[in-house]
């Protein structure tokens, strides 16, 4: 399992590298479950979650990273879901996994505070190819990583 403190690290050290290209600025927060789908809830990402019985809602939730607007940019982990899907993974690619996605979300970031996004699905689409477009780009090597995962999740 990695530890919260493992996957702040990894993000600042992705962080720091980004920011010698591109200057954006951003908080990361590691979040158990519980308060992760809070904050999914929150801002309209789930359906209410009732609180009069345990929940194991990431089974159904397969998103380990949220990214708030806010000023800095707030960017969430969810350490159970991080560590579900690393643990699937053999041990020397459960690293890279976490820094491909930390990075992948920071293309994110910055397409966003180049311009407006547009919140309907076909902006949500247009920023999903632009972001990977130049993370593959950028970052063959951490591209393979997530399309390995993919394959590997059947996401």
């Amino acid at each position: 399992m990695i530890t919260d403190r493992e996957i702040l690290r990894l993000a600042d050290e992705v962080y720091n590298d980004f920011l010698s290209d591109y200057l954006i600025d951003c908080k990361f927060e590691v979040l158990p479950l519980k308060k992760f789908l809070k904050v999914l809830e929150k801002n309209g990402l789930t359906q209410p979650i009732s609180t009069d019985k345990p929940t194991n809602k990431s089974k159904e939730i397969g998103v380990p990273i949220l990214i708030i607007d806010n000023d800095p940019k707030k960017i969430y982990l969810c350490n159970l879901i991080m560590n579900k899907i690393a643990k699937k993974l053999k041990k020397l690619l459960q690293k890279e996994f976490i820094k491909a996605i930390i990075l992948h979300e920071l293309y994110h970031v910055l397409n966003k505070s180049v311009g407006t996004r547009d919140i309907n699905i076909y902006g949500l689409i247009k920023s999903e190819k632009r972001a990977h477009a130049e993370f593959k780009e950028d970052h063959p090597e951490l591209a393979k990583v997530l399309r390995e995962v993919k394959k590997k999740l059947k996401y």
